[in-house]
C-alpha cells in the first residue's frame, strides 16, 4: 500500500540498520503472496536481509517466533545513555484537572526525576511536579522509556507537539545546520523549500545544496524556527505537496561557517561528505578549536568521549578549554613571530605579556597561552616559552654547559608522561645538578621552581590547572595530588603557588576551587 511504501522510504532515508518484516492475519489467507511482494519491494535495498515472519493474533501462529525475533532485534539496539542530557521531544500535551499541564514523549537519553528543573526549546524554565511511565507514578525515570511529565511553570497552550524538554545549558538551539543527505531511492535535485521532520518537530526549511554538479550529498538547511539539535541527529526532508519523503538528513554541523567566495559551497560539500558517520570528537575539536569542554558536550558529544579527548597528551588544555593539536602548532609558530617582532620593537624587554600574545593570537582565555606553549616551539630564530607572565625567546646565548644539558635531557626522559613529579635532591645531585646548575636551568626556562625545594619540568605549572579543571569543585589536597599523580609535598607546593597566582582559592575548610587565572 502507498503508506507502507512511504514507511520503507523513511526507513531507508534514516538508515535504520535493522528491521523486522511481519505479515499479519495469516489465518485469513496464505501469506506466501505477501512475502513474495516483500521480496520484490525490499530485494534491492539494504533491508533485503531483514527477517520475515507470518503471524496471526487470533490463532497465535508465529507469535512465539515473533517474540524471539523482537528480543534479538532489541539486543542489537545501542544501549541508552542514562547519564546524558535530557531532550524529550513532546508528542502530546494536555491539561489534567487538578494537575495542570502534562506532556508525553519518549525519553531516549538521560533521566528525569521529580523536582527537576528543565527548559523548553525556547529557553523557558519549567519544573517537574509529577512523573509517570507505563501507567505508574515514578520518582525517577531513566532512558529508554515512555513518560508523561506534569509540568509547573507553563500553560498547556504554550507547549505542543514538536516542543522539547531539555537539560538547562546542555543544548544548542539553532536555525541553520549543515547536513549529509541519504537518498531512499535514486538521487535527484533537491527542491528549494521542504519540510524537516526531526524528533516530533515539523518545520519548513530552505535548502541550499552543497557540492558541485550532480545530486547533492550535503546541504545547508535554514529552519523557520530554532530547534534544540545535536550532532548526529537524523531527520527527514519531505515534500508536503507531493506527499513523499525526499531524503534523509544527518546533522553534522550546528554552527556552520559562512560560505564566502566562488567554490566555497562545493568545498564545504566535499568536506561534509567525507565526515565520519556520527559525531567524532577529533573532528569537532579540529573544526571549533579552541573550544570549551561543556560546549562539545552540548553539541552532542558523549561526556566520556570529551573526557578522553581532554586526557590526550597532544591536546593542550586550560581551565575547561581544549585546543586542536594541529591548531596548537600553528599558534606556536605565530607566537614565535609575535615575540620576535616585540623584541625588535622593545629590545630591553624579555618579551610581550601573555595577555598581549593571547590578544594577538585571538585566544579566548589567558591560560590557553601557557597551555599551547607547554612544549616550547623552536623556530629558525629561537625557542619560545612562557616565563613569569611573559612569552620570551630563549636565545641561543641562553645555552648551558653540555654536561648540564645532558643531565636535563636525562631528567626530561625520566619524567616524560609525569610532568608534576619532582625529582628528589639525591637524584638531582646524582645527575650533577647542584644549586648553581639548578638556578641556571630555572633561569633559562628548562626547569620551574614553584617552591624552593621543588623543581619541575618546564610547563608543568602552566598545565597544572588543566588537570584540576577536570575535578569536581571544590577539591581537596588529596584529590589534587591524585589528579597530578605526584607526592603530597609537590601537590602542596603547587597548590600554594597557584593560590599566590590567583589561579586557585583556598576555602576555610582547607579545600580549594579553581578560578580564572589573572591576565599575564
Amino acid at each position: 500500500m502507498p503508506q507502507t511504501r512511504e514507511h520503507v522510504d523513511v526507513l531507508l532515508a534514516l538508515r535504520v540498520p535493522a528491521v523486522l518484516v511481519v505479515v499479519t492475519r495469516c489465518d485469513l489467507a496464505d501469506p506466501a503472496p505477501a512475502l513474495a511482494q516483500v521480496e520484490v519491494e525490499l530485494g534491492r535495498t539494504p533491508l533485503a536481509t531483514a527477517p520475515r515472519l507470518a503471524v496471526s493474533a487470533r490463532t497465535g501462529e508465529g507469535l512465539a517466533a515473533l517474540r524471539t525475533a523482537v528480543v534479538d532485534l532489541v539486543r542489537r539496539v545501542p544501549p541508552p545513555r542514562p547519564d546524558d542530557a535530557v531532550r524529550l521531544w513532546v508528542d502530546r500535551s494536555f491539561a489534567l484537572a487538578g494537575s495542570g499541564t502534562v506532556v508525553t514523549g519518549t525519553l531516549t537519553a538521560g533521566r528525569v526525576a521529580m523536582g527537576d528543573r528543565l527548559e523548553l526549546a525556547d529557553g523557558r524554565p519549567v519544573r517537574v511536579r509529577g512523573l509517570q511511565s507505563t501507567g505508574e507514578q515514578r520518582d525517577e525515570v531513566a532512558a529508554t522509556a515512555r513518560v508523561a511529565v506534569n509540568l509547573r511553570g507553563v500553560a498547556v497552550a504554550d507547549v505542543s507537539r514538536g516542543d522539547a524538554l531539555c537539560t538547562p545549558g546542555r543544548q544548542v538551539r539553532t536555525d541553520v545546520v549543515d547536513v549529509v543527505i541519504t537518498w531512499p531511492d535514486e538521487p535527484a535535485p533537491l527542491p528549494t523549500h521542504l519540510v524537516l521532520h526531526l524528533g516530533t518537530a515539523r518545520t519548513s526549511v530552505r535548502v541550499r545544496p552543497l557540492g558541485s554538479a550532480g545530486p547533492a550529498r550535503a546541504a545547508r538547511l535554514h529552519l523557520d524556527r530554532p530547534l534544540p539539535l545535536r550532532l548526529g541527529d537524523g531527520g527527514l526532508l519531505r515534500d508536503p505537496g507531493r506527499h513523499q519523503v525526499v531524503a534523509g538528513v544527518g546533522v553534522v554541523d550546528l554552527e556552520p561557517v559562512v560560505l564566502r567566495g566562488r567554490g566555497s559551497a562545493a568545498r564545504r560539500g566535499a568536506e561534509l561528505a567525507a565526515s565520519p558517520p556520527g559525531p567524532d570528537p577529533s573532528t569537532e575539536l579540529s573544526r571549533r578549536s579552541p573550544v570549551r569542554v561543556d560546549r562539545l558536550v552540548a553539541l552532542g558529544l558523549a561526556p566520556d568521549e570529551v573526557a578522553a579527548l581532554s586526557a590526550r597528551d597532544d591536546v593542550p588544555t586550560s581551565a575547561g578549554w581544549l585546543v586542536d593539536p594541529a591548531h596548537a602548532d600553528v599558534l606556536r609558530r605565530r607566537a614565535a613571530e609575535v615575540v620576535a617582532a616585540h623584541r625588535e620593537r622593545h629590545p630591553l624587554e624579555p618579551g610581550p605579556t601573555t595577555e598581549d600574545v593571547r590578544h594577538q593570537l585571538g585566544l579566548p582565555a589567558p591560560g590557553l597561552v601557557g597551555a599551547v606553549l607547554l612544549a616550547p616551539v623552536v623556530t629558525d630564530r629561537a625557542a619560545v616559552a612562557v616565563r613569569d607572565g611573559r612569552v620570551v625567546l630563549v636565545a641561543a646565548t641562553d645555552t648551558l654547559p653540555e654536561a648540564v644539558e645532558a643531565a636535563l635531557r636525562q631528567l626530561s626522559d625520566e619524567l616524560a608522561g609525569t610532568p608534576w613529579t619532582a625529582p628528589t635532591g639525591d637524584r638531582l645531585r646524582g645527575l650533577g645538578l647542584g644549586g648553581a646548575e639548578l638556578a641556571a636551568a630555572v633561569r633559562t626556562g628548562r626547569l620551574e621552581r614553584p617552591a624552593p625545594d621543588v623543581h619541575l619540568l618546564a610547563g608543568a605549572v602552566a598545565s597544572a590547572p588543566g588537570a584540576l579543571a577536570l575535578l569536581a569543585q571544590p577539591f581537596t589536597l588529596a584529590e589534587a595530588r591524585t589528579a597530578w599523580g605526584t607526592s603530597r609535598r609537590v601537590a602542596l607546593a603547587l597548590l600554594e603557588h597557584l593560590d599566590r597566582a590567583g589561579t586557585t582559592r583556598r576555602l576555610p575548610d582547607g579545600a580549594r576551587v579553581l578560578v580564572e587565572a589573572p591576565p599575564g
